[in-house]
């Protein structure tokens, strides 16, 4: 691959490793991969790779800045445990528009800038898609063969036809406003999807294979400054995540059994923040989160005689977090972050309280010729 991916890069940091050298199997500090906070713009992601692991669902090209924690995790940032991945995308106005197209041997890709009111409101677009559905290129095969080991599609028997169809897609939406001098909006999308058909056909029998996994969100974030020492953030945010599996098995005159998989996860939340610069080195800031998530799964099996529920289960968690936090910094010398965050979660009847502390001195090397 000749593109840049965001989460192949933060793997060069130290602490952190891929072992199965996926994009999105990071292990930080002997986590696993689930308990790393992945945002975009805000919104919670819970689907971060194309490809089954192999590519991030991030187009960098539509990113302006990424905050990696890998240790002392400021403490707005919870419901994770390991590491926190802050993408964020340009909160500027574009006053020219402008747009670029691209290309590689698994998808193209299209960003377009365009500017609304001069210096007040701004839109970003941002597109992917693979053609390996239309063609399979020398790359898309590498990584193929390297996603699908160990698997029927692999491992399936050559005297028995079988045809297999992919493709992933992502798309990006930024609008900003500068409502006023003080005031900033910011309004962002996102959305992905991975797509798999996998078909065998025998003389008696045919199966087939359906995966589809989606990741959507939407954020809207407002940024306000009562003064120029003291200002309020505020956001609202809607994620849901999906992944469908259908298993089929037909002969010739009737269907012979069907297998079913859903995981659903839909997420709404909201985060207000207030920060004080009580100095050039220093600042005071406080907040609360309330966060409201809904599990849904099913496993089940069909067949002419029966139709029988493996597992299935659906409920709701409310969450509430209040925090504090102070922060000093001296680039030349000392850097010290503390804070303290307060989880209530309401649906378990549990209170856990997360005490946050970082100390960094700064070593000032003088070299002499």
């Amino acid at each position: 691959m000749t593109e840049p991916d965001i989460l192949y890069s933060i793997q060069l940091a130290p602490g952190v490793n891929s072992p199965y050298e996926t994009a999105s199997g990071l292990h930080v500090r002997g986590s696993t991969p689930h308990q790393n906070l992945v945002l975009w713009n805000g919104i919670k992601t819970y689907h971060h790779a194309h490809l089954y692991g192999m590519l991030s669902a991030f187009n960098p090209y539509a990113v302006d800045d990424v905050l990696f924690y890998k240790s002392g995790i400021p403490e707005n940032y919870g419901d994770r445990l390991a590491s926190v991945v802050d993408i964020r995308s340009s909160s500027k106005i574009t006053n020219k528009f402008k747009g670029s197209i691209g290309m590689n041997m698994i998808n193209s890709d299209a960003i377009i800038d365009i500017p609304l009111i001069k210096d007040k409101l701004s839109v970003k677009l941002t597109g992917r898609r693979s053609f390996t559905d239309l063609l399979e290129t020398f790359t898309y095969k590498k990584l193929a063969d390297r996603a699908y080991q160990n698997t029927k599609i692999q491992n399936r028997d050559q005297s028995v036809s079988g045809d297999n169809t992919f493709y992933f897609l992502d798309y990006n939406t930024t609008v900003n406003y500068n409502a006023t001098k003080r005031d900033t909006l910011q309004i962002n999308t996102l959305y992905s999807k991975n797509k798999l058909r996998f078909d065998q056909d025998s003389r008696t029998l045919k199966y087939s294979d359906k995966l589809i996994t989606e990741n959507e969100g939407y954020n809207i974030k407002w940024h306000h400054s009562y003064h120029p020492n003291f200002n309020q953030k505020t956001s609202f945010y809607y994620t849901k995540y999906g992944l469908n599996y259908t298993f089929a098995a037909d002969s010739i005159t009737k269907n012979i059994e069907i297998r079913t998989k859903e995981n659903n996860i839909r997420e709404l939340g909201t985060n207000v923040i207030l920060k004080y610069l009580s100095g050039t080195k220093s600042n005071i800031s406080t907040g609360y989160q309330y966060i409201k998530k809904y599990f849904k799964h099913g496993f089940a099996t069909t067949t002419p005689d029966y139709f029988l529920i493996l597992d299935q289960d659906d409920r709701t968690l409310d969450i509430h977090a209040a925090h504090l936090g102070y922060q000093f910094d001296d680039a030349q010398n000392w850097f010290v972050s503390t804070g303290i965050r307060l989880n209530h979660y309401s649906g378990l009847d549990k209170t856990y309280i997360e005490p946050r502390i970082v100390i960094q001195k700064t070593d000032n090397l003088v070299y002499r010729n």
